[in-house]
């Protein structure tokens, strides 16, 4: 098994949809029973055969190596939209995915958050196998239907959604934020714990300093120094919102800690299961 995290049924046929819909129309009652339907196990072909039959999002075929991975990126990055807001009050959701050592099984969790608040307002989470290799520059088509799995999970839909990882700061401009944003159809935005590619200048030791990441004269992300005597945090845009607000998202989303309180109770969850 693949990639069945958004498979509905219609007569016969099987058809994606888009997960801002799922979350306050469809049944998850009914969901929960085609998914068991399909959860057997099959090859990548099959799995990709039966759904290229359906009308497509965005990532599949699912790559078959790495070749195939970059080249679906380059394709995939024109379609991420690099303006947007959110204003308060909104939800925040914050993603993240271990892998289990005991049985390779992807552990990802999803925690809602209020902003300005920053109560918890939901957490959920989902166990799915990892069928992608490790390949750096491709994590998304590793992480993803666990995220998906888990995301499909929440009864509320978030407004915006911080990704433990990168967006535009990517070596082809289209990292595991901007893939998860495509499919969530969701503001969303990136937030590394460290740099994957380009450099940026110098940067104030207090928090809140600032500094422009940059990538061939192109500016990909903002370093942000989220807490005093911590290493920057790589903010960048994954999908609907603007690199500045991008930023301003993560600030209403800090409460004394390094990592945005979603995205940290999130990481501390899935860390925790795997």
């Amino acid at each position: 098994m693949l990639f069945f995290s958004f498979a509905v049924r219609r007569g016969n046929a099987l058809r994606i949809g888009r997960i801002s819909r799922l979350f306050p129309s469809y049944s998850l009652a009914a969901y929960s029973h085609v998914r068991q339907n399909l959860a057997m196990p099959e090859t990548t072909t099959i799995v990709n055969a039966r759904l290229l039959s359906a009308r497509l999002r965005v990532s599949l075929p699912w790559p078959a190596d790495f070749k195939q991975g970059v080249a679906l990126q380059r394709d995939l990055a024109s379609r991420v939209v690099e303006f947007g807001n959110v204003h308060a009050p909104y939800l925040a959701a914050g993603a993240d995915m271990h892998i289990r050592r005991s049985d390779g099984m992807g552990i990802a969790t999803v925690v809602t958050v209020s902003v300005p608040e920053l109560y918890v307002v939901e957490r959920v989470s989902a166990a799915v196998p990892v069928e992608f290799p490790y390949i750096p520059g491709l994590l998304s088509f590793r992480e993803l239907p666990a995220l998906l799995e888990a995301f499909i999970r929440l009864r509320t839909q978030p407004d915006v959604v911080l990704v433990d990882g990168h967006g535009r700061s990517h070596p082809r401009r289209f990292g595991l934020a901007c893939h998860l944003g495509l499919e969530l159809d969701l503001p969303t935005i990136g937030c590394a714990k460290s740099r994957l590619t380009g450099s940026f200048g110098d940067l104030g030791r207090e928090p809140g300093s600032t500094a422009d990441l940059e990538l061939d004269g192109e500016i990909i992300g903002t370093a942000l120094r989220s807490k005093e005597r911590c290493n920057p945090l790589f903010v960048s845009v994954g999908h609907k919102i603007s690199l500045q607000h991008a930023v301003k998202v993560v600030e209403q989303n800090l409460d004394g800690y390094k990592i945005p309180r979603a995205l940290r109770l999130a990481h501390t969850a899935a860390k925790s299961n795997a």
